[in-house]
């Protein structure tokens, strides 16, 4: 099974300023920054950050609902 999901992944590469998703939108992955920095965006204000390590867009896939912040 892990071998399945390792095999599942794939490596995205955004710019700084660039948005991973926007809130409202449809939730189609589950992410695990592996460097740098983002900004987690809710009604236009910035109101954390993340880092290496961490990771996010699992609640919409969980409760398949849309994206609660925007990403950046």
């Amino acid at each position: 099974m892990l071998k399945h999901f390792i095999e599942a992944m794939r490596l995205f590469t955004y710019r700084e300023g660039e948005d991973v998703f926007q809130q409202g939108q449809a939730g189609k992955n589950f992410y695990i920054i592996s460097l740098g920095q983002l900004e987690v965006i809710i009604n236009q204000k910035v109101t954390n950050y993340l880092k290496a390590g961490d990771c996010f867009g699992e609640l919409a896939l969980i409760n398949d609902a849309n994206r609660s912040a925007t990403i950046r």
